[in-house]
């Protein structure tokens, strides 16, 4: 199967500064955000990228659709590398990947009707009538659940989780070929967040998209991910698919990010201890391992050397030398 999106050594640091006496600038050292991050998503997949927040996820995610320009790396879709893309691959490139937003509300202009709003990225990409965009619009909102007759409302008009389909409906009417999924159901009740997520599993079969899907919580990311990516302040830990990863998780952080999901049943004990302590600064990184601090395995190794994502199994990548040095 081709890949679709490869994302290689992908690097965005944020420079913080200090003031001299109030008034002069200087640089005191950088957010390390996105630090060598590698990960390719293929035709019709769904790449989960989990982490706690702080990790770097959303920075990704920006880079990826180019609201943040990263400082190195390569960004491949369709085996066209995007950071020097031409004006009309550009174009075209940012028809086919479009982007889901954490928060609805503040993604929709208020003062709009969400009619305007869903149809405006046809009147920007394509040359359609008036006539042709609102019917595109009405069928796009029969898709998501909502009534034709939602179109002359505004946004203040509707509940958070209708929002999310208006948002859903505006990254889907230009038939892209990939959706980015920032934090998509994480501001919605649990009830309303299970029929967000089965709405968006339909309309990736049905549409054969491909999603990046952004969350914190474990349990979204199994129910909706082929693959996933576990990222840790900055760096990618562990890279494999939904199953592999959940039954034979090897890194030391993906377990405790696996047993935080909570259990349905109260006798039943965890087969790992959760997460201990916080996470470190981004400005000052601890060296070698980022996780080392909060693992109870670390070595001296871990101290001195970076780990390198190595394939332990099939398509299973995990960067820690607890693992790779057996």
């Amino acid at each position: 199967m081709d890949v679709l999106l490869r994302v290689n050594h992908l690097k965005k640091y944020f420079p913080v500064k200090k003031y001299v006496l109030g008034l002069i600038p200087r640089k005191k050292g950088d957010i390390k955000a996105v630090d060598d991050v590698s990960f390719e998503i293929k035709p019709g997949e769904c790449f989960g990228l989990v982490g706690e927040t702080g990790s770097g996820k959303t920075t990704t995610a920006r880079c990826i659709v180019l609201l943040e320009r990263p400082d190195s790396g390569e960004i491949e879709f369709n085996g066209k590398n995007v950071l020097k893309m031409n004006r009309r691959d550009l174009k075209n490139f940012k028809r086919n990947v479009q982007m889901i937003f954490q928060d609805p509300y503040t993604s929709l202009n208020p003062r709009i009707i969400i009619g305007k709003s869903i149809g405006e990225p046809l009147e920007l990409h394509t040359d359609l009538t008036s006539r042709e965009i609102r019917s595109e619009v009405i069928r796009m909102l029969r898709e998501v659940g909502l009534s034709p007759l939602h179109y002359y409302r505004y946004p203040a008009e509707f509940s958070g989780g209708q929002r999310q389909r208006i948002s859903i409906a505006r990254a889907l009417i230009l038939k892209p070929k990939l959706i980015v999924a920032d934090e998509p159901v994480s501001s919605l009740d649990v009830s309303i967040k299970a029929k967000i997520l089965n709405l968006m599993k339909s309309l990736q079969q049905k549409y054969n998209l491909s999603y990046l899907v952004i969350s914190h919580e474990m349990s979204v990311i199994r129910f909706i991910s082929h693959k996933i990516g576990v990222m840790y302040l900055g760096k990618i830990m562990e890279i494999a698919d939904k199953r592999s990863l959940f039954e034979n998780p090897m890194h030391p952080y993906t377990k405790g990010l696996i047993s935080s999901i909570p259990l349905p049943d109260p006798e039943r004990k965890m087969k790992t201890a959760p997460l201990k302590g916080t996470l470190p600064s981004p400005i000052n990184p601890p060296s070698g391992c980022r996780f080392r601090t909060r693992c109870e395995y670390a070595t001296e190794v871990c101290k001195k050397e970076s780990p390198q994502l190595v394939e332990i199994e099939d398509g299973h990548f995990v960067a820690c030398h607890l693992i790779t040095r057996r």
